[in-house]
C-alpha cells in the first residue's frame, strides 16, 4: 500500500469520524446567538483541518521534489 493509498485510507475515517461526532454534538448549545455560533464553530473547524492537511500535503510533495 503506498503513502498515498495510506493517507487518502487515514482522511476518510477521520472525516467520518468528524462527521459522526459533529452529528451526535448537535443540538447541545443552548438556543440563541450561542447556538448559531455553535453552528458555525462546527462548519468552520473541517475547513481549518482541511486547510492544514492540503498545507501539509503540499509541503510534503515539495520537500520530495
Amino acid at each position: 500500500m503506498t503513502n498515498k493509498h495510506i493517507f487518502s485510507a487515514l482522511l476518510a475515517l477521520f472525516s467520518a469520524g468528524f462527521c459522526v461526532f459533529g452529528w451526535a454534538h448537535e443540538g447541545h448549545a443552548p438556543p440563541g446567538p450561542i447556538h448559531e455560533l455553535h453552528h458555525l464553530l462546527w462548519l468552520l473547524m473541517p475547513l481549518a483541518i482541511g486547510a492544514v492537511l492540503i498545507f501539509w500535503h503540499r509541503q510534503r510533495k515539495r520537500d520530495r521534489d
